[in-house]
């Protein structure tokens, strides 16, 4: 199930997220935090998600 985890994270839970941090900020009308730690979150989200594969 290792693959199907990765999909469910790939096809569901970046793209939810990536939409969070364009919306929330949008509609609090308020700039967002900080970019640098998005970004930093985005790839920490990448290099650690697939890791949940084999729970």
């Amino acid at each position: 199930w290792w693959y199907g985890h990765n999909a469910v994270a790939f096809f569901l839970t970046t793209p939810f997220l990536g939409l969070m941090y364009y919306y929330l900020p949008k509609a609090a009308e308020r700039p967002v935090f900080s970019y640098k730690l998005s970004i930093i979150h985005f790839w920490s989200l990448v290099f650690i998600y697939i890791w949940a594969g084999p729970h």
